[in-house]
């Protein structure tokens, strides 16, 4: 594939080593060897090389992650094979199509992202072949990922990525998946967790898939993320529903380190459980969108935050949250200019970045205490 020429030049240092093409995990579990620092950031539909295209951003960012074991994000595109951002694989049906190229996840591995879920609703916007392409884009990358497979099994398998700090599994799905696009016993696709807006519950058989997913990551790994793509909305799109609440908590109680997830781009409160954390909307980190304009309007889908987290005997030891914007604002009524590219906020908009995640999140039983332009997640005692 053609490479896309670096604008400046970094150095990361090496943290982890991935577990490529479903290489088997260690059998008996692994131990930690130190606690574990973790960098969430939103999704990233990201469809050009960052560093290109946004270099201040790229640097700013790549300055950002550097010292976590993990750095993670959803890859919220599907590399074509002809590495053109409007390249030439045939859509697998009408719609919006995030097409990426390989510069894309490139200029996420430069700047120190090594964890990847790739399970979301347009996991199969370029069909199987689409599928495939962005798996062989992950592995090239250096990516741990999960969530997209030649078959369900291989979709629904953890991921792992091999740290200092120990083992660290990934489990990723999503509800929904483009029509056609969930991998079964003999079709490529992504894990999809079906879920039935009348009744409000999830397929049983997904919902124990995941589980099991889980519990096996749980004998292998010290530690191990789940991550939800949801589309799946409450009357109004911050909240979250009963029936995603009860779940995340299954998925921690069968062995989860914590519960991230993405979908609708909005922030969503911050739940403890146990001792574990539930992130439940980081809205996006990077927002290459083809139509940007569309999505003006909406503040939420250009504003979000680095949850940093650390885990120490699979419970949180500390979590913070670094607010960032997606936009230039001016002017007088919050008129912004989007462009995607995420940087460090700060002043008023960083208050009311955290302020909006203070609020919502008290009704979780979550206090979030702000200082200047970070903020500090309290722990219960």
């Amino acid at each position: 594939m053609r490479k896309l020429a670096l604008l400046f030049a970094v150095t990361v240092p090496v943290l982890a080593t991935p577990l490529l093409g479903r290489e088997a995990p260690p059998q008996a579990p692994a131990q930690a060897t130190r606690p574990l620092k973790l960098a969430l950031f939103g999704q990233s539909i990201i469809r050009y090389d960052l560093r290109r295209e946004s270099p201040e951003s790229a640097e700013q960012m790549t300055k950002l992650i550097n010292g976590y074991d993990v750095a993670f994000t959803d890859f919220e595109a599907v590399l074509d094979k002809s590495d053109l951002v409007d390249g030439t694989a045939r859509p697998a049906s009408r719609g919006l199509i995030h097409r990426a190229t390989s510069g894309a996840m490139e200029s996420l591995k430069a700047m120190g992202v090594n964890m990847v879920s790739l399970a979301n609703n347009h996991s199969f916007d370029l069909g199987e072949e689409g599928v495939f392409s962005t798996i062989t884009g992950a592995r090239r990358a250096g990516f741990a990922h999960s969530g997209t497979g030649a078959n369900i099994a291989q979709a629904a398998a953890p991921g792992y990525l091999q740290t200092a700090a120990g083992l660290v599994a990934l489990v990723s799905f999503t509800s929904p998946i483009r029509a056609g696009g969930e991998a079964t016993d003999d079709r490529p696709g992504a894990f999809h967790l079906r879920f039935d807006e009348r009744t409000q519950k999830i397929n049983e058989e997904d919902r124990q898939r995941a589980l099991a997913s889980v519990r096996e990551a749980a004998q292998r790994a010290p530690y191990v993320m789940v991550y939800h793509h949801c589309h799946h909305n409450e009357p109004q799109r911050w909240q979250v529903g009963a029936w995603r609440r009860q779940f995340a908590h299954d998925l921690l109680d069968a062995g989860a380190s914590l519960y991230l997830a993405h979908g609708t781009p909005v922030n969503r409160p911050i739940e403890i459980y146990k001792g574990k954390p539930i992130l439940y909307g980081l809205s996006n980190w990077i927002f290459q969108v083809r139509r940007p304009i569309y999505y003006a309007p909406d503040p939420e889908a250009w504003r979000s935050v680095l949850a940093s987290i650390t885990l120490e005997e699979n419970r949180v030891s500390s979590f913070t949250l670094t607010p960032l914007v997606l936009h230039e604002q001016a002017g007088e009524g919050g008129v912004f200019y989007p462009h995607g590219a995420p940087r460090l906020a700060t002043g008023a908009q960083a208050k009311e970045i955290l302020q909006l995640f203070a609020d919502q999140s008290r009704g979780f039983g979550t206090e979030i205490r702000i200082t200047g332009e970070t903020a500090r997640v309290n722990l219960p005692r």
